[in-house]
C-alpha cells in the first residue's frame, strides 16, 4: 500500500471535496482513506412511463 505524504494529502482532500461538491471531508490515516460526508436527494416514481416500475434519480 502506498501512503500519502502530507502536501499530497491536502491536494486530495480539495479534490474529492470539489469532485464531490463537500466542504466535509477527513483523511484517516490508520487506513489511508477519505471521508466524505454528503446529503443526497433522491426523487422515486413509477407509473405507465416506467412500465409500472419504480425508477429512482438522484437529483
Amino acid at each position: 500500500m502506498r501512503y500519502l505524504n502530507i502536501p499530497n494529502k491536502l491536494a486530495k482532500k480539495s479534490l474529492v471535496a470539489k469532485n464531490n461538491n463537500t466542504k466535509e471531508v477527513t483523511f484517516e490515516p490508520k487506513r489511508n482513506s477519505f471521508n466524505v460526508k454528503k446529503i443526497s436527494t433522491f426523487v422515486s416514481a413509477m407509473d405507465e412511463s416506467t412500465n409500472t416500475e419504480w425508477k429512482i434519480f438522484q437529483l
